[in-house]
């Protein structure tokens, strides 16, 4: 018996092994699908709004059979924060060089050969800076694999390694086509916690970001969060 659950006797434990043997998962993996599916049922009952965020959340453990689109569209669309992007006044407008610079900065201090600067809108996105994007690149980024999306749908730090055995993003064909193997990003928040982008740097190769790599791009994060809303 691998696992001990409250109310189950040892005929429903060997069940449950079964059931998580023929579905090719360990029992604590199986259990912790069940589990998620759950909180996502109870949590839609009694806030909708959150249940979107804890959508693009599990979905990037890759615990839910739930589509990790769902999640993800109710967040992005959220009014408050569509307003709140709205106000940063920079959605589709002319390059500014201190954006740039800030991408440049970016990728050097983590030494990486990309970084971007992305403002997210409920169906596409808008790249405010960036170094090691080409204009065409940027032109045929497809919204519905965009990294930079988790991170604003969860309001917090995403960090890959290796997207190519990761249960979601491997299947994308940016991560395919080696264009993006290893990611991280941070998210750019406004003083009500509204998400309105990223601040991000990426890899065609495997990366393991550790924590000062997490800290040296929320420290630039926070310059770049300075400058949009003028804190």
């Amino acid at each position: 018996m691998s696992i001990s659950l409250p109310g189950f006797d040892t005929w429903l434990t060997d069940r449950l092994e079964e059931c998580a043997d023929d579905s090719g998962e360990r029992v604590e993996a199986y259990v912790a699908r069940a589990v998620a599916t759950q909180m996502i049922t109870d949590c839609e009952r009694v806030d909708r709004a959150s249940a979107g965020k804890l959508k693009a959340h599990l979905s990037l453990t890759g615990l839910t059979g739930q589509t990790a689109t769902e999640g993800l569209r109710s967040v992005l669309a959220d009014p408050n924060r569509l307003r709140a992007l709205e106000a940063t006044g920079l959605m589709d407008t002319p390059p500014e060089a201190a954006y740039a610079r800030l991408a440049r900065t970016t990728a050097d201090a983590l030494s990486a050969p990309v970084a971007s600067l992305v403002l997210v809108a409920a169906d596409r996105q808008f790249v405010a800076g960036a170094i090691g994007l080409g204009e065409a690149t940027i032109r045929s980024q497809n919204f519905a694999e965009s990294f930079d999306t988790y991170v604003v749908a969860n309001g917090s730090p995403v960090s890959v390694d290796d997207a190519r055995r990761h249960p979601l993003f491997k299947k994308w064909s940016s991560v395919r086509h080696a264009e993006v193997v290893a990611y991280l990003g941070m998210p750019l928040t406004d003083s009500a916690g509204h998400t309105v982008g990223t601040l991000s740097v990426s890899d065609r190769s495997p990366r393991r970001w550790t924590s000062g790599h997490m800290q040296i791009l929320s420290d630039l994060a926070a310059v770049a969060t300075e400058r949009i809303f003028g804190a």
